[in-house]
């Protein structure tokens, strides 16, 4: 594996580890926020993914 690759997938986990920290009022407030300013399709995906682990991405979409 290549060493930017090796970055992208820490970066990642640091991501995931720090969303899985959040309440969930903040994580929902961060999803709407990031598709407001179109931040990036993978953060907003990343963001999705822990609203349905947690099962409240029903209640934004």
């Amino acid at each position: 594996m290549g060493e930017y690759k090796k970055k992208i997938l820490i970066m990642r986990w640091v991501i995931l580890k720090s969303l899985q920290e959040l309440s969930d009022e903040k994580l929902i407030e961060s999803f709407e926020m990031a598709k407001q300013k179109e931040l990036s399709n993978d953060f907003i995906r990343l963001l999705e993914c822990e609203m349905k682990i947690r099962g409240i991405l029903q209640l934004v979409s």
